[in-house]
């Protein structure tokens, strides 16, 4: 699923839900046994919450 697809499936409070309860509780030894995919998506989710709630910062600013 790309991100443009889970950014029009999902409601902020489900993504914020999702991860909170699922993602940051959840045992990091966990992480050691995902498969590529798995990771990417927990980052995508992990990112497409922190960009809802403004929380990211842009590192490639636009100079024009």
């Amino acid at each position: 699923m790309s991100v443009k697809e889970l950014k029009g499936a999902l409601s902020d409070e489900i993504m914020v839900d999702l991860f909170r309860k699922k993602i940051v509780h959840s045992d990091l030894n966990m992480l050691k046994f995902l498969r590529v995919d798995g990771l990417e998506c927990i980052v995508r989710l992990f990112a497409l919450v922190n960009e809802r709630q403004g929380n990211l910062i842009d590192m490639e600013p636009n100079t024009n």
